[in-house]
């Protein structure tokens, strides 16, 4: 069953990075600027995959037993990876979602980059 359960966590991941793909995607062909609400919107796209896959990582990483907490083992490598970049500044998801929330109301961002 936790293996059905991170199949589909990263299925959605994928699905939602796959449209941030695509938005950014038809701002480059067009040559038009992206929406300054539409860039948060993709930041917190990114900021939720990213989560996600750590979540996985760490839920598989406690279902490989205890052989996985040596140090040359993948999913102790993939869970302290994917820890890393869930915790960076730019994909900090509730920080990410108040600046797309304010961007929403058509409020300062409060973000100096998004």
């Amino acid at each position: 069953m936790a293996l059905a359960e991170t199949r589909m966590r990263l299925g959605a991941a994928r699905l939602v990075l796959e449209r941030a793909t695509a938005d950014l995607d038809r701002h480059i062909v067009t040559g038009t600027p992206m929406p300054l609400a539409l860039r948060a919107r993709q930041r917190v796209y990114c900021a939720w995959a990213v989560g996600e896959c750590s979540a996985v990582s760490a839920r598989l990483h406690s279902l490989s037993g205890a052989s996985a907490i040596a140090l040359g083992n993948i999913m102790q490598r993939a869970a302290v990876d994917t820890g890393a970049a869930a915790m960076h500044a730019f994909l900090e998801l509730p920080g990410t979602l108040e600046i797309y929330g304010r961007a929403l109301l058509g409020l300062d961002m409060g973000a100096a980059f998004v």
